[in-house]
């Protein structure tokens, strides 16, 4: 599949309320609106009430292991449930534990997702995965019985603000009118000022 052309931007740490506003007030029935949990519960509730307010449906990716929540918890349950009771999908965000550049076999993929997903599959049904700061080649890939946010059909039509930062313009990408995933961290948008400040500085330095 041809990628589309996007403008480049400056790297843009605009985290302001008014600019995703903006951005949920250009969306159109082809975007792709999702959020991966990596470190915060309550940014995440957060995201999911003003997306409801705002009539956006999107899809939360929960990660089944890691340091930052405790899946077993009463906060995690409640957080799943209330993304859940305001019409969002849930899907499981998963750490497959490798280098960015290691080669990711099919099968490793699959097995990873039946060993992590276990953990909280009595809160989270389906098949809906993402990965957890990939390696490159598990990237814009199909998975048998997996239905992966960053499949084929998203190479070159896809924006996020990873590391607290986006490097293209979603504007842009809303502009063309394709069908476009966006990926938005709640954390960038719902953290104090300085605790975001020092979380990208600790993803600034990572692979």
């Amino acid at each position: 599949m041809m990628a589309v052309s996007i403008p480049q931007e400056w790297p843009s740490q605009d985290f302001s309320q008014e600019r995703l506003l903006t951005l949920w007030q250009s969306s159109h029935d082809d975007v792709f609106w999702r959020h991966d949990v990596d470190y915060n519960l309550s940014c995440a509730r957060q995201m999911a009430y003003l997306e409801n307010q705002n009539g956006i449906k999107s899809t939360y990716y929960f990660r089944s292991i890691g340091e930052d929540y405790d899946t077993s918890s009463d906060e995690f349950v409640g957080t799943v449930e209330f993304c859940r009771s305001l019409g969002h999908e849930l899907g499981f965000h998963i750490d497959l534990m490798l280098e960015r550049e290691a080669y990711v076999p099919a099968m490793y993929v699959r097995r990873q997702f039946e060993i992590q997903s276990r953990f909280v599959r009595k809160y989270i049904s389906g098949a809906r995965v993402s990965f957890h700061a990939p390696p490159r080649s598990a990237l814009w890939r199909d998975y048998v019985g997996l239905e992966h946010a960053m499949g084929s059909r998203w190479e070159g039509k896809y924006i996020a603000d990873s590391r607290g930062m986006f490097r293209l313009s979603p504007e842009a990408f809303l502009s063309s009118r394709i069908a476009v995933q966006i990926n938005l961290h709640a954390e960038w948008w719902f953290l104090p000022a300085e605790e975001a400040s020092a979380m990208r500085e600790r993803e600034a330095v990572k692979p």
